[in-house]
């Protein structure tokens, strides 16, 4: 690489931001060789072309920018999906805590959730049970659902349990807010 093509990526380097610059030493890193040397050339979004003139700037903040954009829409997405079954979990458990009854007892009594009898007429709360693990998550939850719980959960419980109150009203206004950002 030639002085001219490295100072204009060095340029380049210096107008990224933090999560850019982690980005890059990442795709650096995984291209690392054997012996732990450091690689001759820059990954695809960065090379020069065969006559070594370089990609100009725009180019690069350009695909940077739009990569940039695609992981923070799905961080958001993976962010949005955890909260939701933090605040379903912390609904539930302060239900528990504070009524002494089921999660049967809150579908049936919210009416927000269904509640089936299987074949050995055991009542489950299926839907329910999706919303308190992530990887049991639908694809596109019903996020209105968890927070129409979550409000009838503080409004129906006594205030026995301040602070784990405290917490469900606090992790569902950081839902709301992040709801607000993403629409």
């Amino acid at each position: 690489m030639n002085q001219r093509v490295f100072d204009g990526f060095l340029q380049q380097l210096t107008k990224l931001s933090a999560s850019q610059r982690r980005r890059l030493h990442n795709q650096l890193k995984t291209q690392e060789t054997d012996d732990g040397a450091i690689p001759t050339t820059l990954p695809l979004t960065m090379q020069s072309d065969a006559a070594e003139q370089s990609i100009p700037s725009s180019y690069i903040s350009q695909t940077l920018n739009r990569d940039t954009t695609q992981q923070a829409a799905s961080n958001a997405s993976a962010c949005l999906r955890e909260r939701l079954v933090e605040v379903m979990a912390l609904s539930l458990r302060y239900w528990i805590q504070t009524t002494r009854t089921t999660k049967l007892e809150l579908a049936e009594q919210s009416g927000l959730w269904t509640a089936v009898a299987d074949k050995e007429g055991t009542w489950r709360t299926r839907t329910l049970n999706r919303y308190l693990q992530v990887s049991t998550l639908p694809q596109n939850p019903r996020w209105r659902q968890v927070s129409q719980t979550a409000f009838f959960v503080l409004q129906q419980c006594p205030n026995q349990a301040p602070q784990l109150r405290t917490e469900l009203e606090s992790k569902l206004k950081n839902l709301e807010r992040l709801l607000q950002t993403k629409m």
